[in-house]
Parts: structure tokens; C-alpha cells; sequence
């Protein structure tokens, strides 16, 4: 059981974040924290400064770090994906059951079928690590292909995205 019911996709179609209780257990969330701190430390992570502080005026809110799945720069895959870094089978296991929900949220919400697409070199998992101070403003990721209109970004974006957009 995903812990998914007919209350998450209304929460959802309404445009607003839905919690699954009990997504994880307190087991997998410590290993998943061991394996956030064994990257970080390992230097697998990387510094991001958003377009709201480029000249890195405010040292404190810039203290944001991600592991990423994907470079876009580059197109190559990020320490996210690599079965070298980390606690990889664990990173696995976490991202098959977002595959799940994801599909379960393919069949159910209204017009969004690419949910359950298997995108190759996404943004969908990665980790993100943010310092005392650090500032992140709630936002959409507009990037993400199941935001946009079936055929990509040539066609207007879905209505929930323009609304958060306002």
C-alpha cells in the first residue's frame, strides 16, 4: 500500500502538496540521512546558487548543496545514478517506489499520463542539502516534462502550472 487515496489526487488536482503519511519508515529514513552524509562528505555534492542571489551577496542563503541524477550542462548522469557512490541499492529501492506512485498517479489524476514515463537523464531524484540560513522560496520546477503540455514546452503550460505562476 502506497498510502495513496481518491482525498490525495483531489488535494492534488486542486494544485496543492500532498503528504503520504508513513512514506517511509524511520529505518529507511536514517539510512537514507547516513547515505545523504557519507555523499556530502565524500564530496559528491555541489554548491547552487539560485538567480534570486548570483553575486552571492548573502553567504547564508546560498548555503544550498545538491547531488544531482543528471547535468544538463553536459547531459551526463550525476552521482545520484552511479552505482559506485554511496548507498546505491538504497537509492534503488527509494526510487522505485517514487516509480510507483508515479504510476499510480498516471492512471489517476486527470491529463497527466507522462507521469509514469521512465524519462532517461531527469531531474526527478536527486539530493539536496541545505545549511543553517539557507532559503529556498516555494516555486514550481519548470522543467519537469510532467508540468508541461503532452508534447513538451511548445504548447502552453497546464493551467495548475500557470495558476501557481500568479
Amino acid at each position: 500500500d502506497l498510502g495513496l487515496s481518491s482525498g490525495t489526487i483531489k488535494t492534488i488536482e486542486s494544485g496543492r502538496a500532498a503528504i503520504i503519511p508513513n512514506f517511509c519508515s524511520l529505518e529507511e529514513c536514517a539510512e537514507l540521512r547516513q547515505d545523504v552524509k557519507q555523499c556530502y562528505d565524500g564530496g559528491y555534492f555541489r554548491n547552487f546558487i539560485l538567480s534570486t542571489n548570483p553575486k552571492k551577496a548573502d553567504k547564508q542563503a546560498n548555503d544550498r548543496w545538491i547531488m544531482p541524477s543528471f547535468y544538463k550542462s553536459s547531459k551526463t548522469d550525476g552521482p545520484f545514478v552511479d552505482q559506485s557512490v554511496g548507498n546505491f541499492p538504497l537509492r534503488q529501492r527509494f526510487k522505485a517506489r517514487v516509480a510507483q506512485v508515479k504510476a499510480y498517479l498516471a492512471q489517476n489524476l486527470d491529463d497527466r499520463p507522462t507521469l509514469a514515463n521512465d524519462w532517461p537523464q531527469t531531474h526527478e531524484m536527486e539530493f539536496l542539502r541545505y545549511g543553517v540560513g539557507a532559503r529556498l522560496q516555494r516555486h514550481t520546477d519548470e522543467h519537469h516534462v510532467e508540468i508541461q503540455r503532452l508534447n513538451g514546452s511548445r504548447l502552453p503550460k497546464k493551467p495548475i502550472y500557470q495558476a501557481l505562476q500568479t
